[in-house]
């Protein structure tokens, strides 16, 4: 049985027969693809273990990427491009 890969929110696939190595290489595929598009934010669940290579991809296609919330083995990661105006909070 193989791990699930999260394409997008709500659709995931899973590769029987296939390892961890496949499914990590199709992740980064589904990003390198959304980059390449060039779409401003991409957000997806990633296997954590996949973090460091979606990172080096990101900056070799100019995007930043900031770790969100982990469940086990995911992470929750974004990407930008582009200009990133600052997060104003309401202080009371």
């Amino acid at each position: 049985m193989g791990r699930i890969v999260h394409v997008d929110d709500g659709f995931t696939l899973r590769f029987p027969g296939r390892d961890a190595e496949f499914a990590a290489g199709v992740e980064i595929g589904v990003l390198a693809v959304h980059m390449d598009q060039g779409h401003q934010t991409v957000s997806r669940w990633i296997a954590t273990e996949t973090v460091a290579h979606a990172r080096v991809l990101a900056d070799k296609f100019g995007y930043r990427l900031v770790k969100g919330e982990t469940d086990g083995d995911w992470t929750r990661i974004t990407l930008s491009h582009g200009r990133v105006r600052p997060q104003l909070k309401v202080i009371k």
